[in-house]
């Protein structure tokens, strides 16, 4: 049963036609960890999402790329909603081998523990006066 175009707004979708021809241009990760073929885990100015059941490694994950950036003198910032802790959040990227100097720059690490919807705005909205290279969300 073919389908119809009556209710399609082309701007909304991929012109597959474009992307097979080799018309589309293909992004390339160049942020976070690196892989051991070289290539980049995360997109730059993109959401890169970490999903799994609770207890597999999501944080654990998220802590190592971000203490890879860092040890690359990149800009982090870390947003704890779920209520980690300030001690367990610096003390897994410390485990990392992320330097004290390091974590206590507020030029290269903010930590943030916002208990209120307003402070999570105000913090999101220094991130954007800052540009922290990975905002990390967990």
């Amino acid at each position: 049963m073919a389908g119809t175009t009556e209710a399609f707004t082309q701007a909304l979708y991929v012109d597959a036609s474009l992307v097979l021809e080799g018309g589309y241009e293909r992004r390339e990760p160049t942020r976070g960890a690196t892989r051991v073929d070289g290539l980049r885990l995360l997109y730059a100015g993109a959401v890169n999402g970490l999903v799994g059941d609770p207890e597999t490694g999501k944080t654990l994950i998220a802590t190592a790329i971000a203490a890879e950036g860092l040890a690359r003198g990149e800009s982090v910032l870390w947003i704890d909603v779920d209520h980690n802790g300030p001690a367990a959040t610096l003390a897994r990227l410390r485990r990392f081998g992320v330097p004290k100097a390091t974590l206590t720059d507020p030029a290269l690490f903010r930590l943030a523990v916002p208990d209120e919807q307003s402070a999570v705005l105000h913090v999101v909205a220094e991130a954007e006066l800052w540009q922290p290279a990975l905002a990390v969300v967990v």
